[in-house]
């Protein structure tokens, strides 16, 4: 059904028409019968689907309900915005977190774990702990890694320990080589007061210069320390019994007397010295004993 004011406008329309159409001296009897074809001027029904009339009702609806949505997606907005920033800014801590707590590479970590070996050291130990370093320190990062790192790092203060007991040994052997007699020699009040002076050509006590070979397991500097004070002790405190006294010479016809005994080799030598604290005082002192003797008779292989 069209509108009111249109429909108004149409039934004068077709009034109006009417009356021209009619003769003028003609009066219309009943004007009002005129307006009774208006069904057939109406247009055809397919008018009514473009009705524009109800639209400024629904404008304002539609208004109200994207000014709700916008107001429910501003508060969103507001209350999820601020906490993605502050997860975004821990995300980039952590990040740079992980960066400068990377692994250092294969390469740094052989270098740090080497770090403490000197070239010495290197060619000494051999080729094989020297690989054997570089592969744990150049394999993939993991928290064992650093397990093994300390392992071998503990490997490496075993092997200079015992390469320090091993030329201890060697020093003592050396020293007892040298001068036979500086146990005699070092408990002779003279030889400690001849110590205490001041050496000529260092400017140095005497003592000093001794302590300081002994602890750089120097024997031929501790033995030129004895050899010096031989040189100008009183022969009082040189003398001694002359080896035909305590042996009658052998002559060419006279067969070797066998060696009494143990005959040590200088592993076996090393491998005491290295267990030297393990053992007994008494016990270790003995057998200390028996390596100086088998060095003066010549049982040392």
């Amino acid at each position: 059904m069209l509108p009111r004011s249109v429909q108004d406008q149409a039934n004068a329309a077709k009034a109006l028409q009417d009356q021209l159409n009619q003769p003028a001296a003609e009066e219309p009897e009943n004007p009002a019968p005129a307006a009774a074809p208006e069904p057939e001027p109406q247009p055809t029904p397919a008018e009514p689907a473009a009705q524009p009339a109800p639209e400024p009702q629904p404008e304002t609806r539609d208004a109200a309900y994207w000014r709700h949505r916008f107001d429910v997606l501003q508060g969103k907005y507001n209350a999820e915005v601020p906490a993605l920033r502050k997860e975004i800014a821990t995300l980039k801590d952590q990040l740079a977190a992980a960066d400068k707590q990377q692994p250092a590479s294969a390469v740094q970590r052989a270098q740090e774990a080497m770090s403490d070996l000197t070239e010495a050291e290197i060619e000494e130990y051999g080729p094989d702990l020297v690989n054997l370093i570089k592969r744990v320190a150049g394999s993939a990062a993991a928290p064992s890694n650093n397990g093994d790192l300390q392992e071998i790092k503990s490997e490496l203060g075993q092997m200079r320990e015992e390469k320090r007991q091993d030329a201890e040994a060697r020093f003592w052997t050396d020293l007892e080589a040298q001068v036979p007699n500086f146990r005699a020699v070092n408990a002779d009040p003279a030889f400690h007061q001849w110590l205490a002076e001041i050496d000529q050509l260092s400017g140095q006590p005497r003592q000093q210069l001794l302590v300081g070979a002994q602890q750089a397991l120097d024997p031929y500097r501790v033995a030129a320390v004895f050899k010096s004070f031989a040189a100008v002790a009183p022969k009082a405190s040189q003398e001694t019994i002359p080896d035909e006294l305590v042996q009658p010479r052998q002559t060419r016809s006279a067969a070797p007397e066998p060696q009494q005994g143990k005959v040590w080799t200088r592993a076996e030598i090393s491998e005491f010295y290295r267990n030297k604290a393990s053992y007994p005082k008494d016990q270790a002192a003995a057998i200390e004993a028996d390596i100086f003797a088998a060095q003066a008779q010549g049982r040392i292989r």
